[in-house]
């Protein structure tokens, strides 16, 4: 009986080893560009944003550094421009020992009060991972262009009293009452 195991066993593992190197597959590498975000709403519907970037190798790193010199410029590009919110009080620096780029800033309007229900617009696309009375986390992965691609997750800080979260991930939505 055990001798049988052990053979069958064998069989087992030099099929698999020849299947395997029967098709090779090749392994594309792909550059992850990371960015946490971190953001705490108050009863105005104001959020403190801290936001990091931080880029898989020194290579890409120094290629956008010697892009964008002025770090303003790049965090204005990746953030984008809303006329629903304004950025108050950012400070944009560069992190060489850890290949990042930081912002920190007062965002006005990152909440809306409509009908007793906050809504916060994450964005198209996004999955809300965890949700509780205080706090919301949420992921969104998207492809940067060739081998790129950006990974993004977002804890949110609510306000008091907010219950009732749902996220509709269709419009990037986030009412809360």
């Amino acid at each position: 009986m055990f001798t049988k195991k052990v053979i069958v066993s064998i069989i087992t593992l030099a099929l698999i080893l020849l299947l395997t190197n029967a098709y090779p597959q090749t392994i594309t590498k792909i550059n992850t560009i990371k960015v946490n975000l971190w953001g705490v709403v108050d009863d105005k519907g104001n959020m403190s944003l801290s936001v990091r970037w931080s880029f898989p190798t020194s290579a890409m790193y120094l290629q956008i550094k010697r892009a964008y010199p002025n770090p303003y410029v790049i965090a204005r590009n990746l953030l984008g421009s809303s006329a629903t919110m304004e950025l108050r009080n950012a400070k944009v620096s560069y992190e060489d020992q850890n290949n990042s780029l930081k912002l920190t800033a007062d965002v006005l309007g990152g909440a809306v009060n409509k009908k007793q229900r906050w809504t916060i617009n994450i964005g198209k696309g996004a999955d809300m991972l965890y949700s509780d009375g205080k706090r919301a986390m949420f992921l969104l992965v998207q492809p940067v262009g060739g081998d790129v691609v950006m990974i993004q997750v977002l804890n949110i800080n609510l306000p008091k009293g907010v219950s009732d979260c749902k996220f509709d991930s269709k419009t990037g939505f986030f009412p809360t009452s």
